[in-house]
């Protein structure tokens, strides 16, 4: 039986989920077209979808709104940044402290990304454009992270109902189930497949891209305990390019264990802000290894 496909979405607001599903198998190009369905949850965070078939709501936005600030004031200190965004997340009380050493580090992360600084790899390439622009789509990403899994590890009502999500599609699916994850939509895919119930699925393949399970403060949150790879899944790719500052640490090998069925591989994302899932679906390994698992050619 031909494995079902079931997309997770990350971060930030996306259109509806039809669109969402397109736009998702458009970039993944298999031919013919996989069969997938998408756990959708955008619409327990967000009031409205986006219109169209955009992928990155909090890109577009956070190039318009921040770009025209940073441009007319310059470039916001890092510092000034990082407190100004803590405080939207309610000033990270107690119970969300960790968070407070992730948005440090992204932010920091992000800078360099923006600026090409000298620790990214040879061919790193800068996005093309004012440095204000550049600064403006990696922060946009910054915040809209930070709110995201702040809502997710610290709402616990909010939690269950974006796991319900994931849960209903894999109830839903038959035979075996192919999970490609994006984001935080990777915590959240590996929460629900780390669950007992989920544990006689048959998940031949999980990809996660862009994803932050390699950041100590996330694994100190997720509910699989020890770190390991869901008893369902036969094999995990996890993909990153190096200067996505959600996946500060690009790689799940060292210590989810059997690392046998972990591989790391670094990729090049050339989204505005080395985030957007249609470049992830591109690379040339996430769309061969999904190919092979779903019986098509490349």
């Amino acid at each position: 039986m031909e494995p079902t496909v079931v997309y997770v979405h990350g971060i930030g607001n996306k259109p509806r989920r039809e669109a969402l599903v397109a736009t998702w198998n458009t970039a993944l190009a298999l031919r013919p077209a996989v069969g997938a369905q998408m756990a959708y949850w955008a619409d327990l965070r967000y009031a409205s979808p986006l219109p169209g078939g955009g992928l990155e709501g909090f890109t577009d936005g956070g190039l318009a709104a921040g770009g025209g600030a940073l441009e007319a004031g310059g470039v916001e200190p890092t510092e000034a940044f990082v407190e100004k965004t803590a405080v939207e997340l309610g000033g990270l009380d107690a119970s969300a402290a960790p968070l407070k050493g992730v948005l440090e580090r992204m932010a920091y992360a992000a800078d360099a990304a923006a600026s090409g600084s000298d620790s990214l790899p040879d061919d790193f390439e800068v996005i093309p454009g004012p440095k204000f622009l550049r600064v403006a789509a990696f922060r946009a990403l910054v915040k809209a992270t930070l709110h995201d899994v702040h809502a997710y590890f610290f709402d616990q009502a909010q939690a269950e109902a974006i796991r319900d999500r994931v849960r209903a599609v894999l109830d839903d699916a038959h035979g075996p189930v192919v999970v490609v994850a994006h984001s935080l939509g990777t915590v959240v895919a590996y929460d629900v497949l780390s669950e007992p119930r989920f544990a006689g699925l048959d998940v031949p393949l999980l990809v996660t891209l862009g994803s932050p399970l390699g950041i100590q403060e996330i694994q100190d949150q997720v509910k699989g305990r020890p770190l390991a790879v869901p008893p369902s899944v036969g094999a995990w790719l996890n993909a990153a390019d190096a200067a996505d500052v959600v996946a500060l640490d690009p790689t799940i090998r060292p210590e989810y264990r059997p690392a046998d069925k972990c591989s790391d591989a670094l990729v090049v994302n050339r989204s505005a802000n080395r985030h957007g899932i249609a470049e992830y679906l591109a690379a040339d390994i996430v769309r061969r290894t999904i190919a092979k698992h779903v019986g098509r050619p490349v």
